[in-house]
């Protein structure tokens, strides 16, 4: 069995279509995320609160937002078509949603902090707010990594993915929702490929 072997279990051309949507989410998910990471530079001259409304950083969290959204809604789907468990598949889901809640809170309650405070103040606020990613940390250390790792046994998700699920695992440990959703973008874009390519043979 090759590594773009899957379970085909509805016909191929459902099954090609239905992976345009998971593709979308996962390519647009894994841009927003390096131009989050761009956005450190670019933005260096600018403090915490006036980078957090910045139309740039409001932009990014915007489209994240959407982006992992949309992978919370699709992810699921691959329980037809890879062999791999239906937990890990839907903890995958939903530490995609976590990604979701998190940026979309900077788009509202951290912008709306940031335009009543001043610098100092919403330093001070984020201080507080250090178990706020912890959801996310949690769901995507478990997830993405049992998806890679089970994948990578059963030869059901394409090894260079599964590399990427791996690290999007660990890396959802740190605070910021990238890097670690710039390899998760990556690998479900990977899968979704990999899932049209076995549908059409």
């Amino acid at each position: 069995m090759t590594t773009n072997a899957l379970h085909h279990r509805t016909g191929p051309v459902h099954q090609a279509a239905s992976t345009v949507p998971l593709a979308t989410a996962a390519l647009v998910g894994a841009l927003s995320s390096a131009a989050f990471i761009a956005g450190f530079a670019l933005l260096a001259d600018q403090s915490p609160r006036e980078s957090t409304l910045s139309p740039y950083t409001l932009t990014v969290n915007v489209l994240t937002t959407l982006a992992f959204a949309g992978l919370a809604f699709t992810i699921p789907s691959l329980s037809r078509v890879l062999d791999a468990p239906r937990w890990v598949i839907n903890t995958c889901a939903a530490a995609c949603a976590a990604v979701a809640a998190m940026s979309w809170s900077l788009v509202t309650i951290a912008a709306h902090v940031a335009s009543q405070v001043s610098d100092d103040e919403f330093t001070e606020f984020t201080t507080y707010l250090e178990i706020f990613p912890a959801p996310k940390m949690l769901l995507g250390l478990v997830g993405f990594t049992a998806l890679g790792i089970h994948g990578w046994r059963r030869r059901s998700v394409p090894r260079g993915a599964c590399v990427l699920l791996v690290l999007a695992g660990v890396l959802s440990l740190w605070w910021a929702y990238p890097p670690a959703t710039v390899f998760a973008g990556l690998a479900f874009l990977w899968i979704a490929k990999s899932v049209d390519d076995g549908a059409r043979d």
